[in-house]
């Protein structure tokens, strides 16, 4: 049985980007299994929880409550940079460009941080796709996944700490449902997103992509639901 690390570091929500960038290196430092594979890969996908329309954004204090922090992405990429030499890319599959008629100009709330690490963005919603197979899933032995993500040779997933009306909690492995192409290439959205489906889909997807790096940004939290633009926040 691999024995998994799991670190927490204090940052308090108003933190300079400085600020942010230590306390992530000092959770990361010694995680040296992760750093080995990440320093062996060529090519590190990267998904972190950003994908809303501009104009449904919550914020809190400059922080986004329900999506990773600007402070928090420029710290991942930057670590990235400095410990591997690997091509760095941002997957994603955007949900309000597939189901809300959304351009990725005004739901890739990343892009600014990407264009000045100048990593590149693969947009999900469009193929090129391959068929993986996973023999043993849960819930299926094979899906359709985003080529450029199955090329990728390790992940890091990137998520915000929040709550979800069918998991509980929204976290490292909730994250990579993101990745997941939907129709018109794949199956339904709706039909992963279900409160029976959705907990054997998301084991699916871990050992699939298998994160070397899983990072949880709680500066900001979401409480009551996921997209609650009610839910009180947790600082």
């Amino acid at each position: 049985m691999v024995k998994y690390q799991v670190r927490a570091v204090h940052c308090d929500h108003r933190a300079s980007d400085e600020e942010v960038y230590g306390a992530l290196r000092r959770a990361t430092d010694p995680l040296h299994r992760a750093w080995e594979r990440l320093g062996r890969a060529r090519r590190i996908a990267v998904k972190f929880n950003q994908d809303k329309a501009s104009q449904k954004v919550v914020m809190l204090e400059g922080n986004r409550q329900q999506l990773v922090s600007d402070s928090v992405m420029r710290a991942t990429l930057r670590l990235l940079r400095e410990r591997t030499d690997a091509e760095i890319v941002c997957a994603d599959v955007s949900f309000y460009v597939l189901h809300n008629d959304e351009t990725l100009a005004n739901t890739c709330n990343a892009a600014p941080i990407l264009r000045e690490f100048e990593v590149p963005y693969l947009d999900g919603t469009q193929p090129p796709y391959v068929e993986v197979k996973l023999p043993g899933g849960l819930m299926f032995e094979r899906y359709t996944m985003m080529q450029g993500l199955m090329e990728a040779d390790e992940v890091v997933s990137v998520a915000t700490i929040k709550n979800h009306a069918f998991m509980g909690v929204t976290g490292c492995l909730k994250n990579l449902f993101g990745l997941m192409p939907t129709e018109p290439h794949g199956r339904p959205r709706t039909y992963y997103h279900h409160l029976v489906r959705m907990p054997p889909m998301l084991a699916d997807l871990g050992r699939m992509l298998d994160p070397a790096l899983n990072i949880v940004d709680a500066l900001v939290g979401q409480a009551g639901q996921e997209w609650s633009a009610h839910g009180p926040p947790e600082g």
